[in-house]
């Protein structure tokens, strides 16, 4: 009697420790479809925005010197070099920080077709994002003096500054924002109010890596 109730109960026992493990992995599964869905899903990609160091695979199908896709990578000016033709010697650079593959994607071959092709055919897609943080920093009446800003994810300047905080004296109508224009490499600055921008989003302004940002002070404190 006793040895048919021990039996019992360690059948009942595995078969239930059998069906948690089959749901365990049955999620697990399913997580990882997401996932690979996520990565693979050519819209997707498409309106992820570049950074340097994000890798893509590039290939023009019309090219007769091509011997399949090559893997090309967004230097650390943010620009990308296209062969026009495999080992031809002769590319197209164009400016792709902050820029969508789909936008590139369309102005590499506008370029391809008015010089070199009729009607491309371009295949351009991410192979891999960098993990690389851009960095913006802060002056003036501010808490903090540095943000790392997320691959791939837009921050405007009044985001970054609630991520930051600033004080209550900080002189939010007229924040500067000083970069290195990546086409010229001259330095440009920007005048930005900030009081407009949190009742309009439309007003804000986006950072990008190396982003100088002062807040000045204001002489008087109304409330």
């Amino acid at each position: 009697m006793f040895k048919t109730d021990s039996r019992s109960t360690y059948l009942g026992t595995f078969n239930f420790m059998v069906r948690i493990r089959i749901l365990v992995v049955s999620a697990i599964a399913v997580w990882g479809a997401c996932q690979s869905h996520a990565q693979t899903n050519p819209a997707v990609a498409d309106a992820v925005r570049l950074t340097p160091g994000d890798r893509l695979v590039y290939y023009v199908k019309e090219d007769p010197r091509s011997t399949g896709p090559e893997k090309i990578i967004v230097s650390s000016l943010g620009e990308l070099r296209f062969s026009v033709s495999r080992d031809s010697g002769v590319d197209i650079v164009l400016k792709v920080q902050d820029k969508t593959i789909e936008q590139i994607r369309a102005e590499l071959k506008k370029k391809l077709d008015s010089d070199y092709y009729v009607n491309a055919t371009v295949l351009l897609e991410l192979d891999e994002k960098s993990t690389r943080q851009g960095q913006v920093y802060f002056d003036g009446a501010v808490q903090r003096k540095t943000l790392a800003l997320d691959p791939g994810k837009k921050t405007t300047l009044y985001e970054a500054l609630l991520q930051v905080g600033y004080t209550e004296w900080a002189k939010l109508s007229n924040v500067k924002v000083v970069r290195i224009n990546q086409a010229t490499g001259k330095l440009e600055t920007h005048t930005i109010n900030v009081d407009d921008a949190k009742k309009n989003p439309k007003k804000d302004f986006e950072l990008q890596d190396g982003d100088r940002v002062t807040v000045d002070e204001k002489l008087f404190n109304f409330k």
